[in-house]
């Protein structure tokens, strides 16, 4: 069944001022593919000029002798004015050098009259169009790409961060506008140039960079550090291929100068506070040591003892602070208690016996309302908690207690025992650590205990240093 569907039919135009060798080369290619060709002709240059702007030519076969122009010329001026259609360029010398020319020029081939037949001409009609087109393919991807080029130029240095694309070596492959404003170098001086060299000035260590660690780790690597007066953050994000290689990296400097005095003005006001509130927490303490002076320096004594404690057992500083607070005011409580029953000489009574075991709840009573980062109020509630349940004032056991708790408990036994009190004098230090050690892990925590007679065999505390 015969096809309905017409070949596109291939137009040409022949610049040649010879009627001769026109007609011979119409001629030839009627004889292809039953006149699949639309044939005209010019005699000048100048009238094909005219021809190819008005007409839409699949190819041009161009003499470069002509009337009104001469030898390779005729090819430049043509190619001047239209750049869109595939040439083929016709002489009548065997000229390799003019070959070469006219290729270079921008001509897709070149015949000599006279040494082609129907065949090679047909084959340089088709090759001189699919070239054509694959340069036209290939131009307007090229369009294409600088296209998509400029815009990520453009996003790239609108970004407001200082940013740069490393290879793995460090040196710099493309930076922004901001990179090359932050070190005062044009774009194509920073190019090439080791960013790790344009830190010399900042207080940068080599142990800790950025670039280093994230070809060492292969993962997103950042660290603050300062420039000429202003902080930065460098980031430097690894990009890998698919065999997990690092290709290039991403390296930025973020400008963070107003975070950081941000956050160093906060540290500021939170070691004010701080201060006034460690103000205050010797001031809860100084009330109970008027009411009571057989207990001056029993509080300090025993913030003493307890952080070396905390210390020991490598708390960390957190933990280590709120002890240190919570000793200061443990027995903040005793300021309900009369102080007839606090300085009693003899026995007191069940009774009073009672009210005293009341000042542990007392003081967290005090304490719970004022909102501190460290759990002060549980801490001075429990530090008569045994691990055996036997304390008060809840009868808590073992780990149902704060460690805290576990740790000012001992530091409270300890100082207590060692201290004058107007109902018996001063225990000696080897009666008060023989106590500790013969209820370890009945009254009191093992490792507090153990941690305890550390501090004071090794000499890192003697009792007599304590205040009295």
């Amino acid at each position: 069944m015969a096809s309905n569907t017409k070949q596109k039919k291939v137009k040409i135009l022949i610049v040649e001022d010879n009627p001769g060798d026109v007609r011979l080369f119409k001629e030839i290619l009627s004889d292809i593919n039953n006149h699949n060709y639309i044939v005209e002709d010019v005699r000048t240059l100048e009238d094909s000029l005219t021809k190819s702007h008005q007409n839409n030519y699949d190819a041009v076969f161009i003499d470069l002798n002509l009337p009104d122009s001469f030898g390779i010329d005729t090819l430049y001026k043509f190619i001047s004015k239209i750049n869109n259609i595939p040439i083929i360029v016709l002489t009548g010398s065997d000229d390799l050098e003019l070959a070469a020319k006219s290729l270079d020029a921008g001509a897709q081939d070149y015949l000599v009259k006279g040494q082609f037949d129907f065949n090679s001409l047909k084959r340089a009609i088709k090759y001189s169009i699919e070239r054509n087109r694959i340069q036209k393919e290939k131009e307007e991807l090229n369009n294409k790409l600088k296209i998509y080029a400029d815009r990520w130029s453009s996003t790239f240095n609108a970004i407001e961060d200082a940013m740069s694309v490393i290879n793995i070596d460090g040196k710099i492959i493309q930076a922004n506008k901001a990179m090359c404003n932050l070190f005062q170098i044009d774009n194509k001086n920073i190019v090439g140039k080791i960013c790790i060299d344009l830190l010399k000035d900042s207080d940068h260590q080599r142990d800790i960079c950025s670039m280093e660690l994230a070809k060492k780790y292969k993962t997103r690597q950042n660290h603050i550090f300062k420039i000429n007066g202003k902080f930065f953050n460098c980031i430097v994000d690894p990009v890998l291929d698919e065999n997990n290689n690092i290709v290039r990296m991403i390296h930025i400097l973020s400008d963070v100068t107003q975070q950081k005095k941000a956050e160093e003005e906060l540290e500021q006001n939170y070691k004010k506070i701080k201060k006034l509130f460690e103000q205050a927490i010797f001031s809860f303490g100084r009330l109970l040591e008027v009411k009571d002076p057989y207990t001056a320096g029993h509080q300090k004594n025993v913030a003493q003892i307890a952080t070396l404690i905390a210390i020991d057992l490598d708390l960390n500083s957190e933990k280590i602070e709120a002890i240190r607070l919570a000793s200061l005011v443990h027995d903040i409580g005793k300021i309900a208690i009369p102080a007839s029953i606090l300085s009693k000489p003899g026995k007191i009574s069940f009774a009073e016996k009672s009210m005293i075991e009341m000042h542990p709840q007392i003081g967290y009573e005090i304490l719970k309302e004022i909102d501190f980062s460290y759990p002060l109020a549980e801490i001075v509630l429990q530090h008569h908690e045994k691990i055996d349940g036997s304390g008060y004032p809840n009868k808590l056991k073992n780990g149902d207690i704060l460690l805290e708790a576990r740790i000012l408990v001992v530091a409270d036994v300890v100082e207590a025992m060692s201290s004058h009190r107007p109902y018996r004098p001063a225990h000696t230090i080897e009666e008060t650590l023989h106590e500790i050690e013969s209820n370890k892990g009945i009254l009191y925590d093992p490792d507090v205990v153990d941690s305890c007679l550390r501090i004071f065999k090794s000499g890192k505390l003697n009792i007599h240093d304590l205040e009295k």
